[in-house]
């Protein structure tokens, strides 16, 4: 959120807001100025597009029909009609013996038939032939029609030796050489394939360079878009030459002078609630200090009940804790966020100090808590400090403990587990951890279930154990990080603190947005007529069962700094709800 922030007020050019409020004044005016609509219309660059399309085609058909003609005209290809114009010639000169069918032009296909009707020679294909010989017997004049609907002509003459030869050709252009007829298809099928090689090269020669062009065009639009997706808004959107994209542009240049107004806007409000919350937090101090002084004096005081001074020290615990947190809040709002600073303490006195401050607000509230260190962090404690801002992550497992209260039914249990996921078990002693107690019943056998659950957790911490011995002996212990010697492979272990409590669980809006800032869930958790809920406070373990119970005030912040906190701390928080009723927050920290 804070380099959100600072990128925001990096947008604004680090101007005054004197000098941005003049700068939006002159923006607004410019946007209300009407402007003449410049650059040509879309249509006409892509109807141009389109002419450049028929005049290829166009070309192409040129080449590929003139290469055709020229062939004709040099000789090297039959004109489509020419064998059926020189039909009766051939005819005439193979009846008169002049040529023999060998010597007729290449447009031609013959056979030769004896008197009987058999086959004596030929030139087409023998699959051919007996079809030839069928059309003859017939009398027909047209053997079979191809598929574009071009006929093959049959016409027969008389040699002298007594045999028929039959001449068969089509109106289709046909190469002078007898051996280049065998060998390509029809000139006029090789041209129509040209015609499509060339307009296929031609339109994609026309579609690569309006893509170019028209990219060209939209450079701004997507420069633009870039500005306002990294937040830097100021800057001047371009123009171009077509009409409807600078109609984009225009409303670009818009959206970029509303939003630049709304984050100065917001900058400036964000500022001024800085600025009252400094004060605020700094006019606290004093009534603190005479809430802590008046507390300690009692406390001193002889000849009080022992509960009267223990509720002396509690309230004078709570004073020095209040007057840590307005300091923090002080530095927050005028260094733009109180950054932790992490240092070596013991885990274990860290987890008494977290246990005692726990219980006083869970007495507070009226709920039993209950405290659970599992063995995974029992010896990690014994074997490595804990490198933390101990103070910020007491007071995220504080504000875990006291969201739990806040909906735990009166008189219910709230359970807190320590727990370290490390190499022995990444995730099963989390998984334990957090759902220490989970199982646990009211009353009597509270205490069995416990003892049995512990029991359990241990033996997921023998297990793994022997994993880890297993992976050591096989090879493979370096991908397996050791039980307290730190993590290998670049791992860090993690300090894991699971809260559980009795009531309603968390909406599925809280499971989401929870850890929000000012988020607040109205409805989630609501208290029954026989325990609490979300948004409800508990009657205090002094107040008689009758006493009316006060409307606590939530402003969604507590789960949000246990967040932010544990994000400091290179870990998260994380929400569920637990299977036999019930919700759960789990937080881990880097342990080192």
């Amino acid at each position: 959120m804070e380099a959100a922030r600072n990128g925001e007020k990096r947008s604004l050019g680090g101007r005054s807001a004197g000098a941005a409020t003049e700068v939006g004044r002159r923006e607004r005016a410019c946007r209300r100025r009407p402007e003449r609509r410049k650059g040509m219309p879309l249509a006409l660059v892509i109807a141009r597009y389109f002419a450049y399309a028929f005049i290829a085609a166009g070309l192409v058909a040129i080449v590929a029909f003139g290469t055709l003609i020229a062939l004709v005209e040099g000789g090297f290809v039959y004109a489509a009609n020419y064998a059926e114009s020189n039909a009766d010639a051939a005819i005439g000169a193979l009846e008169s013996g002049e040529i023999s069918p060998d010597e007729l032009p290449s447009c031609y296909r013959w056979a030769v038939f004896d008197a009987d009707g058999n086959a004596a020679a030929s030139d087409m294909p023998a699959a051919e032939v007996p079809e030839a010989r069928k059309t003859l017997e017939s009398g027909e004049s047209v053997t079979h029609v191809g598929l574009l609907g071009s006929a093959m002509l049959q016409v027969k003459a008389a040699l002298p030796d007594g045999g028929t030869c039959v001449l068969q050709y089509d109106y289709v252009p046909d190469f002078t050489s007898r051996e280049l007829r065998d060998a390509l298809p029809d000139p006029q099928t090789l041209a129509t394939v040209l015609l499509g090689v060339l307009f296929a090269a031609a339109m994609a020669l026309i579609a690569t360079r309006a893509a170019r062009v028209i990219s060209a065009k939209m450079r701004p639009l997507a420069q633009a878009a870039a500005h306002i997706e990294r937040q830097e808004l100021d800057f001047e959107v371009g123009s171009a030459n077509v009409r409807e994209v600078n109609d984009v542009l225009a409303a670009m240049e818009r959206m970029r002078v509303a939003l630049r107004e709304s984050l100065e806007a917001r900058w400036q409000a964000e500022e001024a609630q800085r600025a009252q919350m400094a004060a605020l937090a700094h006019d606290l101090k004093t009534p603190l200090t005479v809430v802590r002084a008046n507390a300690e004096y009692l406390s001193e005081e002889e000849g009080l009940s022992l509960d009267a001074r223990e509720a002396a020290e509690a309230a004078a615990e709570g004073a020095r804790r209040l007057d840590a947190y307005v300091r923090l809040i002080i530095d927050a709002s005028r260094g733009g966020g109180a950054g932790v600073r992490r240092e070596r303490v013991d885990a274990a006195s860290w987890a008494n100090a977290c246990d005692e401050a726990a219980r006083r607000v869970a007495d507070a509230r009226g709920v039993r808590l209950e405290t659970v260190r599992k063995e995974s962090f029992v010896r990690r404690a014994k074997a490595a400090s804990l490198l933390c801002d101990a103070v910020a992550l007491e007071r995220a497992a504080l504000n875990l403990v006291d969201n739990a209260c806040d909906h735990a039914p009166a008189g219910s249990t709230v359970r807190l587990a320590f727990a370290c996921e490390d190499a022995e078990a990444p995730r099963d002693e989390a998984g334990a951890a957090a759902g220490a107690a989970s199982t646990v019943g009211r009353a009597s056998d509270e205490h069995e279930r416990l003892d049995a659950r512990m029991e359990d957790a241990d033996g997921g911490t023998a297990r793994a154990e022997r994993a880890r011995k297993e992976g050591a002996g096989s090879g493979t212990g370096g991908a397996v990080r050791g039980a307290v010697g730190g993590a290998a492979g670049g791992a860090a272990p993690m300090l894991v603190l699971a809260v559980e409590d009795e009531g309603a669980g968390f909406t599925s809006a809280a499971l989401s947005h929870g850890c929000e800032r000012f988020f607040r869930d109205d409805a989630s958790r609501t208290r029954a007529a026989t325990g609490g809920g979300r948004g409800t406070s508990r009657k205090g373990r002094n107040e008689p069962d009758d006493a009316p119970v006060a409307e606590a005030a939530h402003y969604g912040l507590g789960l949000s700094i246990a967040a932010d906190i544990a994000q400091a701390h290179g870990g998260s928080v994380a929400l569920e709800n637990r299977p036999c009723g019930g919700a759960r927050a789990v937080l881990r920290a880097s342990w080192e």
